[in-house]
């Protein structure tokens, strides 16, 4: 039996007290938890006052191996994700080879294993290439480990793929994560249509290729059963009819990204692509939206969508760059909002 006193730590209680503590830990479980506890154990910590928490949990996470190794590698992906305090990931699947075979699922799932430093889940694809009107082979990568089934990156345009995916991930009992975007209202959009985007004179993104997807997808989830998740919500429509769909007893979940409640399209002060990503940042309504549906619990979880990619990609302009996901610095403590801490607590 092994066993580790962390001593002179702080943590933080259900009701939001801190306090300082000791812990022991026993087989991995939390044993003891003492203002002082003189007992002997294998290993001791000295926290020295430092915060004590569970480790976090990432479920949108952009490791790039294989395929892009120039950007990150599932190594230093995770030592990242060690660092900022998560000990658990979920990996997407828009890699290259695409995991939408067990044996190209395995490959990566074994790279996963051999050089993550954490706990990394794997998705796998819905279908192949991330595009393909054809559904996977869902049992078999069920079978082989796949933790849920997205095409992350891509909305499914075809409505009886999404039905058939559906139905495939509910009989095998797995998630079925959306990134909802028509492409048909896309339209060449580099940012949010809008205000913002007509002062700019940029072609802007309409938000009803996220919301009228998911509108779609929210009648199929119903009628297959399947549990479905949102990732990357960004518009007050998605979140009204998240709600209305919770209400209705839809098997519903949902994300926010952090530069989704921190930022929108009014920080865009030029033709500067490091504000450019898929969701794009949107109005301050929506963002306010978001920022409500997470404090009343309609948004389940705040996500990264952790998306790294070479310099060479982002000082470029708007119409240059890919759509990717911003990489926010930490927000110091003076400046961060009071709902984020209401949320934080919560």
């Amino acid at each position: 039996m092994s066993s580790l006193k962390i001593k002179n730590a702080r943590v933080v209680l259900h009701d939001n007290d801190l306090i300082q503590t000791d812990v022991v830990i026993r087989d991995g479980k939390i044993a003891e938890m003492a203002p002082t506890l003189m007992v002997k154990t294998d290993r001791v910590i000295d926290a020295k006052g430092q915060l004590l928490m569970p480790g976090l949990v990432d479920v949108h996470v952009h490791f790039r191996e294989p395929g892009f190794e120039y950007k990150e590698t599932i190594k230093t992906g995770s030592q990242a994700s060690a660092r900022g305090g998560f000990t658990t990931v979920l990996a997407m699947p828009n890699l290259n080879s695409v995991p939408s075979t067990v044996e190209t699922f395995k490959q990566v799932q074994a790279l996963n294993q051999q050089d993550g430093v954490i706990n990394i889940d794997q998705y796998a694809a819905i279908s192949a290439g991330l595009t393909s009107e054809e559904v996977d082979d869902i049992q078999a990568l069920a079978d082989a480990g796949a933790v849920a089934f997205t095409n992350d990156g891509k909305g499914v345009q075809n409505a009886k793929t999404m039905r058939d995916a559906m139905r495939a991930a509910a009989s095998v009992d797995r998630p079925l994560v959306a990134h909802v975007e028509d492409e048909s209202l896309i339209d060449g959009g580099v940012m949010n249509l809008g205000q913002r985007s007509a002062e700019l004179e940029l072609p802007g993104m309409d938000p009803l290729g996220e919301s009228s997807q998911l509108a779609r997808d929210l009648v199929i989830a119903k009628a297959t059963g399947v549990h479905y998740h949102v990732a990357h919500l960004s518009t007050k429509e998605s979140v009204n009819l998240v709600r209305i769909a919770k209400q209705n007893g839809v098997n519903v979940t949902a994300e926010v990204s952090p530069h989704h409640l921190l930022l929108d399209e009014t920080d865009i002060q030029g033709d500067n692509a490091l504000y450019k990503m898929n969701p794009p940042l949107r109005a301050p309504q929506d963002r306010m939206a978001v920022i409500g549906g997470l404090l009343d619990g309609t948004i389940d979880m705040v996500a990264t969508d952790h998306a790294p990619h070479a310099v060479e990609e982002r000082i470029v302009l708007l119409w240059e760059r890919p759509l990717v996901s911003l990489v926010l610095k930490q927000v110091s403590n003076s400046s961060t909002p009071t709902w984020f801490v209401q949320v934080w607590r919560h």
